[in-house]
């Protein structure tokens, strides 16, 4: 079965606004009703979102504080 990018996007949404992860642990496998494509799909969404949070999370680098590389 091929997991709908609506409900993947939906459930990937909810999943980070939870900020406790023992409940996100809980809460995407319920909202995924065992449904393994779409299980694996948030996850890994979720996965990379967590990967890149540090650096998203780092301030911009300001435009007088940078140096021309060439």
């Amino acid at each position: 079965m091929n997991a709908d990018p609506i409900v993947v996007q939906k459930i990937f949404a909810q999943a980070v606004a939870v900020a406790d992860p023992g409940v996100r642990q809980t809460f995407v496998p319920e909202q995924c009703a065992n449904d393994a494509e779409l299980l694996h799909r948030v996850e890994a969404l979720l996965a990379a979102h967590d990967e890149l949070r540090p650096f998203f999370d780092q301030p911009a680098a300001q435009p007088g504080n940078m140096r021309a590389s060439i």
